[in-house]
C-alpha cells in the first residue's frame, strides 16, 4: 500500500547552481553608500544618495530628521523596485547656501542615531523601574 502524504519524484537531490544575485547584500565589498549629481550639474548641494539594504524604515526616519532643517529646500526617498534592496535619498539644500547635501545628510544620521539612544536609554530607566517577579499580567489601568 502507498503511503500517503509527499513522495518525492527523485530520491537524490537536485543540485542547484548558485549565481551570485544581482542584488546587494552584507557581504558585498561594495559600499553600503554611495551618491549621484544630477547630470550637467557639479553643485554639490544637490545629491541623490543611494543605500545598500535599507528600504522605507531608514528613509522616513531619514526623510523626517532632514527636512527639519531649514537649510533643506527639499529631501524625499524613494525604493526604486520592491525586488531591489536599495533605498534613494535626495537631498537639495536651500539655493545660494553653499551647503553641501552631504553634511546635511551626515547631521541626519548623527541626529536619528542620538534619538535612537535616547529611547533606548528612556526604555531601560523603565524596565528598571518594574518589578517582573510574580504576576506576569500588567497592571489594570
Amino acid at each position: 500500500m502507498a503511503s500517503k502524504g509527499y513522495t518525492p519524484i527523485s530520491p537524490e537531490p537536485t543540485p542547484v547552481k548558485k549565481e551570485k544575485s544581482q542584488q546587494p547584500d552584507d557581504s558585498d565589498d561594495e559600499d553600503i553608500l554611495t551618491s549621484i549629481c544630477p547630470e550637467g550639474l557639479e553643485d554639490e548641494t544637490i545629491r541623490t544618495f543611494i543605500f545598500k539594504n535599507q528600504n522605507h524604515t531608514l528613509g522616513n526616519l531619514l526623510r523626517d530628521q532632514i527636512l527639519k532643517y531649514p537649510q533643506v529646500q527639499f529631501c524625499g526617498y524613494s525604493q526604486p523596485h520592491p525586488g531591489e534592496r536599495v533605498m534613494h535619498l535626495r537631498i537639495q539644500t536651500q539655493p545660494g547656501s553653499g551647503i553641501p547635501a552631504f553634511d546635511m545628510l551626515k547631521k541626519g544620521l548623527e541626529d536619528v542615531m542620538s534619538m535612537c539612544d535616547h529611547v533606548e536609554e528612556l526604555y531601560f530607566q523603565e524596565l528598571a523601574k518594574t518589578d517582573w517577579e510574580g504576576d506576569p499580567t500588567p497592571p489594570k489601568m
